[in-house]
């Protein structure tokens, strides 16, 4: 994929998604009024507020736990749901209907595409002596600990070498960006670089190698 290519998709997602609906209370949207200012350090996020100041679309990375709660990701449920992706609307069958909904009722983090991308980019290929142009660099949040399908806050996948980050040079297996709320496939990719403020926030940095515009 030439670096024209990963730039298009690039600038393409923070124009695909549809308005996201307000999920906060009247206090909250209040509060949020004055809003957070990004922070002057692109390796900087560490909250919330930071991150809904990104005004870019968002797509949803999925994870899991396993029985022994180990918190990782989920690549083999994002390829069923990619091979089972229609709209729902089509679904004629009660039981791919109910397969559908599991699917996406998973544990996930939002991204959005970085501000500014350019200097993360810039460090990941000279830390990890990457020559590939098939990076992005994205802003995290992890879903609520109220609603999430995983309990397990004290891990995240990100560094779990059970299918994580094993070293500065591994990379994650593949997984699947999907578009909030619609979940249509976006792109698969392996996560290959991530950082956050204190071990396992709900805030960071993650950079994709792109293995494949969907």
């Amino acid at each position: 994929m030439s670096d024209g290519a990963v730039r298009n998709t690039f600038n393409a997602l923070r124009i695909m998604a549809p308005v996201e609906p307000d999920e906060r209370s009247a206090v909250q949207f209040l509060r949020s009024e004055a809003k957070t200012a990004l922070p002057t350090d692109p390796f900087g996020y560490s909250n919330a507020g930071e991150f809904d100041a990104i005004d870019e679309a968002v797509s949803l990375l999925f994870y899991t736990e396993t029985t022994d709660e180990q918190v990782i990701f989920d690549p083999e449920n994002d390829a069923a749901l990619l091979s089972l992706f229609v709209s729902p609307f089509q679904f004629q069958n009660q039981r791919l209907l109910s397969v559908l909904e599991a699917l996406v009722d998973r544990a996930y983090y939002l991204c959005k595409p970085h501000p500014t991308p350019e200097p993360v980019l810039a460090l990941v290929r000279d830390e990890l002596s990457l020559q590939t142009d098939n990076l992005l660099a994205f802003v995290y949040r992890r879903d609520s600990a109220r609603s999430s399908p995983v309990a397990n806050r004290r891990q995240a996948p990100f560094r779990n070498t059970l299918n994580g980050l094993e070293s500065a040079q591994s990379r994650s297996p593949q997984l699947i960006l999907f578009a909030r709320y619609s979940h249509e496939p976006q792109l698969s990719v392996s996560v290959v670089w991530q950082q956050a403020v204190r071990p396992n926030a709900s805030v960071g940095v993650v950079v994709f190698e792109v293995v494949e515009v969907l």
